[in-house]
């Protein structure tokens, strides 16, 4: 049975179908199911997009367009940064361990501890050199996305769109205090009691977390 979206969200996906497979990208649009699996992960998300030999863009669509079409927007600008050679995406591989620069992160607090990456001593100017790549990719790709709405007009309100994507990018100064990513399902993005938090605007400092903000990660994405 096919499904119907509303035309702007039509013909958003008709322009991403055959710009990806265009540029070699594997386009995934997952109706069936609620999550996905990363195969650099192996951890269910909303969606993703992974370079390499294999180029692809996922997302799971069993959901309401409110809630993948975001997701799908998102990913769709990781992917612009990797067509166009961006800097900013080439840095969240880091090359003296040949590790994304968000495994590394995580990795380095799992646990609550800065100590788990025994193969891989981390000092305080690298945790932070990672934090800046990847505060630095995730806003550049918000900000794309914020375009991306406006320019297919797509249904999906700009300053709300900011205020979730803030919610996602203040989530990483987070890691370091609760032990690693949110879980499946508990995505800040997505509880209105955690990016109501929030400013509908880039400009911030994303390594200090407002305290109410802290407050409603504790409390809803744990």
């Amino acid at each position: 049975m096919r499904i119907n979206y509303p035309k702007t969200v039509e013909n958003f996906l008709f322009y991403l179908s055959p710009y990806a497979s265009g540029h070699g990208v594997e386009l995934d649009l997952a109706y069936h199911r609620e999550f996905v699996v990363c195969p650099a992960t192996d951890i269910e998300m909303n969606g993703y997009f992974i370079s390499g030999r294999r180029p692809k863009l996922c997302v799971a669509m069993k959901k309401p367009v409110s809630d993948w079409l975001h997701v799908l927007v998102h990913e769709s600008c990781h992917m612009d940064q990797w067509l166009e050679g961006s800097p900013l995406w080439r840095d969240l591989m880091v090359a003296p361990w040949g590790k994304s620069a968000l495994e590394l992160f995580c990795g380095a607090f799992r646990g609550g501890k800065n100590d788990t990456n025994e193969s891989i001593p981390l000092s305080e100017e690298d945790i932070e050199d990672l934090f800046g790549r990847i505060v630095a990719a995730e806003r550049d790709c918000e900000e794309r996305a914020v375009e991306k709405i406006k320019a297919y007009d797509l249904p999906i309100d700009p300053s709300e769109y900011i205020r979730r994507a803030n919610a996602y990018l203040w989530y990483h100064a987070m890691i370091p205090v609760l032990g690693g990513f949110y879980p499946t399902g508990k995505e800040p993005y997505r509880i209105k009691e955690v990016w109501a938090h929030c400013p509908d605007h880039f400009d911030n400092d994303y390594a200090v977390v407002p305290k109410i903000l802290e407050r409603a990660y504790r409390t809803y994405c744990v």
